[in-house]
């Protein structure tokens, strides 16, 4: 019994190494990116700034698409080491090793060390779901509480009596009252339709009359409740209101540029989360040799797998990240597959067909990546870019080591390991396989990643930083970013000029009766402050290239460059008469 405690407890050591050492490395070495990772970045920085912990802003002003447990942890983080990038992403790495850890002690507990060891490495090894512990938004956290909140249900649903019950159902509880305050009321419509789902395929209607279910409701409305209830006590009713109205326009508008077809989730799913989705589809079917526990727990979690799919898929707002909560049951089904199956799991001809076309696919966009800083001063001409803007973009001068295509290569070699592992049933090439593929995916990452940050953004970052060390304004015109309030160090006086106030306060209602978010209204009517105003100070504006020549009729604009895709320009305020 202590050898075993011994050997339980190095397992554990493993696992939070393993994930401190894929996910901590490089978090802050490249900057954040727009708009989520810079959005909730700066609501936590202006939280330090204001003193003002209990309400999440953002321009200075009440900010109500998002509660505050997650920018409260990231505000934690920089008051700890600073508003800096590594700051804003360390409570994802925190969760990486939590998730790690969960799923590992989770699949060997009701499954097997196989399972457990199975699952981790599909999780890591697969694209979307490492990426998302390495990044600073909110979802992560979220679907870990989702997660928790669901394995709760399964062990007060599959358990008698009370006492064995109330714990669980109070974990259940808990911990969707943390989804709640993480990102909002979706994750109440999500468990809800599970369970509900849950109970109706399965006929347990009695469970809905349980004392362990009143314990799972209550314990997750006061859960949930409770941020709410505390601005409501301190007057903060119209910020609870705004809050819900801009959930349910989130569920029947499409934001901004995040349009796309129904299908937009399922490609994401099937091509981010390889090698795992594939043994997802081959494993899907794969349940003959489950005992009711591991029967319960799979239908659980196959339930949460369609259900976010379906319902993101029906959300008009299509952002990669939603449907990320996906990816804890997909890998789960996908190791419980191979591992409970053994030597009778096999791939039908269509999953080896999909699997090798993704793969092969990814492989070449890896090797493709590889070689791209060779070629993309040649793209930039090309009549098949259309986008002046993305053209532009390709004239950032990227590292380039002439080694990086052995990413790709080592990826298709990953492949190559996996697809033979499950052709000759041997567990040690499986893991080995998977093993290939989280090195070439956290090399990826560590490559690919920062150079598509220094194409897409990376000129108008370095001009915002440049703005922070001096007394100015700064805005961006025809974009929407949050860049300029983080990197250029925006404090509450930028804001609050006796002018600015008044000219809000004359046009702000225009904008709230089309119905428009103020966080937008501010800055479009920031923007129009700073072109139309005489000012105190110089104002900088940045604007996409192919939208320059609008600025040129405002007389009072200088060009100062262009670079990457950019066009700076300021406005210097008039000098005043002595006289």
């Amino acid at each position: 019994m202590q050898t075993l405690l011994h050997k339980n407890w190095f397992q554990q050591i493993v696992i939070a190494v393993l994930a401190t050492l894929l996910f901590l490395p490089g978090l802050g070495r490249m900057p954040l990116f727009d708009w989520d990772e810079i959005n909730f970045a700066e609501c936590a920085r202006e939280m330090l700034v204001s003193g003002n912990y209990t309400e999440v802003q953002l321009y200075f002003q009440p900010f109500w698409e998002k509660p505050p447990l997650f920018i409260w942890m990231q505000a934690l983080c920089m008051q700890v080491f600073g508003v800096t990038e590594l700051a804003a992403r360390l409570p994802n790495v925190l969760c990486g090793v939590c998730t790690l850890l969960f799923i590992f002690n989770l699949g060997k507990h009701h499954f097997s060390l196989q399972t457990a060891v199975l699952w981790v490495l599909f999780y890591v090894g697969s694209l979307l779901p490492h990426l998302y512990f390495k990044s600073g938004i909110i979802d992560p956290w979220f679907n870990f509480f989702i997660f928790l909140s669901l394995y709760g249900f399964i062990l007060f649903s599959t358990n008698t009596g009370f006492r064995k019950q109330w714990k669980w159902a109070l974990l259940a509880g808990v911990s969707l009252g943390l989804a709640v305050l993480t990102k909002g009321p979706v994750a109440v419509l999500i468990v809800s339709w599970v369970v509900l789902t849950f109970i109706v395929v399965k006929r347990q209607f009695r469970l809905l009359a349980t004392p362990a279910f009143v314990v799972f409701m209550v314990s997750a409305l006061l859960a949930s409740s409770s941020w709410f209830l505390y601005e409501i006590a301190n007057g903060k009713w119209l910020v609870v209101k705004e809050f819900m109205a801009y959930q349910i326009r989130l569920f029947s508008t499409e934001d901004a540029d995040h349009g796309g077809p129904f299908t937009f989730h399922f490609m994401v799913v099937l091509a981010g989360c390889f090698p795992a989705s594939v043994f997802f589809l081959s494993s899907y079917l794969n349940k003959t040799q489950l005992n009711p526990f591991q029967l319960h727990f799979r239908v659980v979690y196959v339930i949460l797998f369609w259900v976010v799919l379906i319902l993101f898929s029906i959300v008009k707002t299509k952002i990669v990240h939603y449907s990320s909560l996906c990816y804890l049951p997909l890998t789960a089904i996908a190791a419980i597959g191979i591992s409970t199956q053994k030597d009778s799991f096999k791939m039908d001809g269509w999953n080896r067909g999909v699997y090798w076309v993704l793969g092969s696919l990814l492989s070449i966009v890896f090797l493709a990546a590889g070689v791209f800083p060779l070629f993309a001063g040649v793209l930039k001409d090309k009549a098949f870019l259309s986008d002046e803007f993305t053209r532009a973009n390709f004239e950032a001068v990227l590292p380039y080591w002439g080694v990086e295509w052995v990413i790709g290569l080592l990826f298709l070699v990953a492949c190559w390991l996996l697809f033979k592992g499950m052709r000759q049933q041997q567990f040690t090439t499986i893991r080995n396989g998977l093993i290939a593929f989280t090195i070439s995916v956290l090399l990826c990452m560590n490559v690919f990643i920062p150079r598509g940050e220094l194409i897409s953004q990376r000129a108008a970052i370095d001009f915002y930083r440049q703005c922070a060390q001096h007394d100015c304004y700064v805005e961006t015109i025809r974009f929407k970013s949050y860049a300029p309030l983080f990197y250029a160090n925006r404090l509450p006086e930028h804001f609050q000029h006796p002018d600015f106030k008044a000219f809000l306060a004359r046009e702000q209602n225009a904008f709230i009766a089309q119905g428009q978010s103020p966080i937008k209204y501010i800055s479009l009517i920031y923007t129009r402050w700073l072109l139309e105003q005489d000012l105190d100070k110089p104002a900088y504006f940045v604007c996409k290239i192919q939208n320059e020549k609008e600025l040129f009729t405002n007389l009072q604009l200088r060009k100062l460059y262009s670079k990457n895709g950019f066009s700076f320009f300021v406005k210097w305020p008039k000098i005043k008469s002595q006289n």
